[in-house]
């Protein structure tokens, strides 16, 4: 049984600290433009297709395509919460997620200058986790 605490945390934005430990750990980080929100049949599960502007990382490089679903070049599916109301906007943002089960689930998705404003006040303070 999930807590109502958890759907909270789960759709909540990331604090500036979440964002970099995400960062720093994903699987997955690129940049991109949400370009749909799908609900997946049977599920409380939304695939968030996200058309590529830059790979930052995805490790490992070769995931085996029985485990993920592939996306089309250019693209990644990651998924979410269907409770969290994912919607498709305009802008940038920096897509961060894990593998979970298979699939890639969302951590974080800051919009694009959020994430470069952090990035500056990580590195002026130095309290970054990893190379940003």
């Amino acid at each position: 049984m999930i807590s109502n605490l958890s759907f909270v945390a789960e759709c909540r934005p990331c604090t500036k600290e979440e964002m970099i430990h995400a960062y720093c750990s994903s699987e997955l980080v690129t940049r991109g433009i949400i370009q749909r929100v799908e609900p997946i049949e049977d599920t409380d599960v939304s695939d968030i297709v996200v058309k590529v502007t830059k790979t930052l990382r995805r490790w490992p490089s070769t995931w085996d395509t029985n485990e993920i679903e592939e996306a089309s070049p250019g693209k990644e599916i990651v998924q979410v919460g269907r409770h969290c109301g994912a919607q498709h906007g305009a802008g940038e943002i920096v897509i961060m997620a894990r593998r979970k089960l298979g699939q890639l689930v969302l951590r974080c998705a800051p919009r694009l200058q959020e994430w470069q404003d952090v990035i500056k006040e990580a590195i002026a303070k130095d309290s970054a986790h990893c190379v940003l």
